[in-house]
């Protein structure tokens, strides 16, 4: 019955040290502009759809049996 006690306190114990250790404050801090690396064509038009700008998109892959969208040729890689 002790060692039962004395379990299930160590373990509250480290609940309550695991919850203490989490950031209370949810601000965000948009200071970068996210980048995406394209590696594979299929991601290059996916992109594309959602109307990512090109400038965001990093090492857009080359093919020689595939034409890459236009709007995306600036940043080929490859």
């Amino acid at each position: 019955m002790l060692k039962k006690l004395k379990s299930s306190l160590l373990l509250a114990c480290l609940l309550s040290l695991i919850t203490g250790c989490v950031n209370q404050n949810q601000q965000t801090q948009n200071t970068k502009e996210i980048s995406v690396v394209a590696t594979s064509i299929a991601v290059t038009e996916i992109l594309d759809q959602l109307g990512v700008s090109k400038n965001q998109v990093i090492g857009i892959p080359q093919s020689d049996s595939y034409t890459v969208l236009k709007i995306s040729k600036s940043n080929k890689s490859g």
